[in-house]
């Protein structure tokens, strides 16, 4: 079970976003999801729980979010829960649950007050969309198979109220961001992003590498062939740094790095490799972060075999390697987050008033339990 480590309103980002995708090239969204809307009665959906703002959160509302936090927390809704397990946090399992379904649920709210407050509103289109939601999530994501989506609603306690308000919520999302900081963050100067880059670690860099070990990357080549690797990588440096124009030396060491390198990413990877700590081998990382741009290292051992560097400037359009080996676009990297700032300040300013239902709710109840 994760509790503490799953952070508030990280948990909150990811359950808005973890169902989009990218449709056509037209941003959308894959179930589930939950509303907090007003209709129905107080006997159809429970008893009232909390309100946010001008909206009332229901039991069946907040059965939905209890069942996807369980699910991020890594426990099954299925079958007997221990609510007061605890990581050692301090924090039990039941209030876990309950913060981040809370958290979740005003997420939602603040988009659906935010796109409001910016005016933006659903397109004909989008609104059509919506008003046919069953049908359309059954051919977009169930391939028209009505049981299993059945099914799956069940298993979220989710009503075609819910599925529709799922749908809604990362469509406004998406005009929030292209209304703040533009798709793909082009409203944000390259300033800021090369400012955020710098500040948190990321570095580029291109490099020439002559191989001392097989392509397994254990095995070690022959000692013949590990000293003509040096005596090579020490040619050409001697022979890069007597260079002193500036745009020489990039063409000239372009020309050998296709020529001589045998890195198997110079192929994929032209223009070199941008990334954060963590991501690259210890010796690359520590030299990269060690030179000027536009200075080239000489040789280092980086354990693959001996790496010419040169250290280029940070390019905020260009892919970044993370710590975990994932990569994304340094502007939309730098977007995510700044949005995610947003949402977090906006949603830290919204009050949750409870009700005596919400401090007295049995979750196994709550359940079906």
């Amino acid at each position: 079970m994760k509790i503490a480590k799953i952070l508030a309103g990280l948990l909150v980002i990811v359950l808005l976003l973890a169902g989009c995708e990218q449709t056509g090239g037209t941003l959308t969204s894959s179930p589930p999801a939950s509303p907090g809307a007003n209709s129905g009665t107080t006997a159809d959906r429970g008893a009232v729980l909390y309100t946010i703002g001008d909206k009332s959160f229901y039991e069946d509302d907040f059965r939905f979010w209890v069942i996807r936090a369980l699910e991020y927390a890594q426990v099954s809704a299925e079958g007997e829960i221990d609510w007061n397990e605890s990581d050692g946090s301090g924090m039990t399992l039941a209030d876990f649950v309950k913060n981040e379904a809370v958290q979740s649920s005003k997420v939602f709210k603040v988009v659906e007050d935010k796109a409001k407050e910016l005016g933006l509103p659903l397109t004909a289109e989008e609104k059509d969309y919506l008003d046919n939601i069953r049908a359309n999530v059954l051919t977009q994501y169930f391939d028209n198979d009505l049981e299993m989506l059945e099914q799956y609603l069940n298993d979220y306690a989710m009503t075609d109220e819910m599925l529709r308000y799922q749908e809604e919520i990362p469509i406004l999302y998406n005009k929030i961001i292209d209304e703040i900081i533009g798709p793909g963050g082009e409203k944000i100067s390259d300033g800021d992003i090369l400012a955020w880059g710098a500040e948190n670690g990321v570095v580029r860099a291109k490099h020439i590498l002559f191989k001392t070990k097989s392509d397994d990357r254990i095995t070690p080549l022959s000692e013949d062939l590990i000293a003509f690797a040096k005596e090579t990588a020490d040619n050409l440096y001697a022979e890069l740094s007597e260079i002193s124009d500036r745009a020489q030396l990039l063409s000239t060491y372009d020309i050998k790095m296709q020529d001589m390198s045998e890195d198997p990413g110079k192929i994929s990877n032209p223009d070199g490799y941008q990334f954060m700590p963590g991501s690259m081998r210890e010796a690359f990382t520590a030299t990269v972060q060690g030179l000027d741009e536009y200075e080239i290292s000489p040789p280092v051992d980086i354990e693959d075999g001996y790496s010419i560097m040169l250290r280029l400037p940070l390019d905020p359009n260009m892919t970044v390697i993370d710590s975990s080996g994932g990569a994304a676009i340094l502007r939309e990297m730098v977007a995510g987050i700044q949005m995610n700032d947003l949402i977090d300040a906006w949603t830290n300013e919204m009050s949750v008033e409870f009700t005596d239902a919400f401090n007295n709710i049995d979750l196994n109840k709550l359940l079906g339990k």
